[in-house]
C-alpha cells in the first residue's frame, strides 16, 4: 500500500486537491502491520498521529500522539483493540504533565491532575469552552429519521417474546468525519444488536468532527436504534 493523502476544507468536506485545504490526512503502512494516519494543518505541521490495525476496520492499535500547532506534544494515549489501555497523558505547553489517567479495557480506573509547577491537585470539571461536538452532516433530525426508516424489526423464532426497547451503538468519528469502530454500547439481544449495527454501518453521509480549540480530534458518538414490535391483526 502506497501513502494516501486526503484533503479537507474548514467544514471537514473532502477536496480533490490541496487548493483551499486546511487539513491534510496522510495514511501510510506501518512497519509492523496496519496503517498510521497522520493529520497535518495547512502549514504541514503534524497535529496528530494515530495507528490502526488495518485499512478496513480502522481499529486503533498502539500509541496515538497529539501535538499543538507550535509543535509541542500535547497528548499520548495507548490503544488495544480500539480501547484505551494503560496511561493516557495530557501535557501543558512546555511539556509538564497536566493530567494522567489509567485505563483498563477502555474504562478509566484512576486519574491525577497537576498544576504547572508539577504539584498534584484536584481535577477540574470538564470544560466545554472551546469544544464543538461532532455532528451529522445533514443534521440530527435527518439522522434520527434515517435510522428509523432503515430499521427493520428482526424475524424471531415462533414462540419467542417480541421485545420493545433500544440498542445503543457507539462509534468513533475520525478527524475526517467518517464513522469507524462501530460497536454495541447497550444491547437488547443478538438479533436486535446485529440489526442495529447494520443500520449504523449503512448510514449515508458523514459527520463534522469534534473540534477542540479549533482543531479536529477523534471522538465517540452514540446512536439509539429503537425497536417497536409490529402490530398484529
Amino acid at each position: 500500500m502506497a501513502a494516501d493523502t486526503a484533503f479537507y476544507n474548514a467544514s471537514a468536506q473532502p477536496l480533490r486537491s490541496r487548493a483551499g485545504a486546511v487539513r491534510l490526512i496522510v495514511t501510510t503502512p506501518a512497519s509492523k502491520g496496519g496503517v498510521i494516519q497522520r493529520i497535518y494543518n495547512a502549514n504541514r505541521v503534524l497535529l496528530e498521529e494515530v495507528p490502526y490495525s488495518d485499512t478496513e476496520t480502522k481499529i486503533r492499535e498502539g500509541v496515538a500522539l497529539r501535538w499543538a500547532a507550535s509543535g509541542e506534544l500535547r497528548g499520548r494515549r495507548t490503544y488495544r483493540a480500539g480501547q484505551l489501555e494503560g496511561q493516557a497523558v495530557t501535557y501543558f505547553p512546555g511539556g509538564t504533565i497536566q493530567q494522567l489517567a489509567i485505563y483498563k479495557q477502555g474504562q478509566e480506573k484512576s486519574k491525577m491532575c497537576f498544576s504547572l509547577n508539577g504539584q498534584p491537585g484536584d481535577c477540574p470539571l470538564e470544560n466545554s469552552a472551546g469544544k464543538v461536538y461532532a455532528e451529522y452532516q445533514f443534521g440530527t433530525p435527518i439522522l434520527e429519521r434515517q435510522v428509523r426508516h432503515d430499521t427493520r424489526y428482526p424475524a424471531l423464532p415462533r414462540g419467542e417474546t417480541l421485545l420493545l426497547g433500544q440498542v445503543v451503538v457507539a462509534c468513533a468519528i475520525g478527524v475526517d468525519g467518517k464513522v469507524r469502530e462501530i460497536r454495541i454500547y447497550k444491547g437488547l439481544g443478538p438479533v436486535y444488536d446485529r440489526e442495529a449495527l447494520r443500520v449504523v454501518e449503512g448510514l449515508r453521509g458523514t459527520f463534522s468532527p469534534q473540534l477542540v480549540d479549533g482543531e479536529p480530534v477523534e471522538s465517540f458518538y452514540t446512536l439509539g436504534v429503537d425497536f417497536i414490535p409490529p402490530v398484529t391483526r
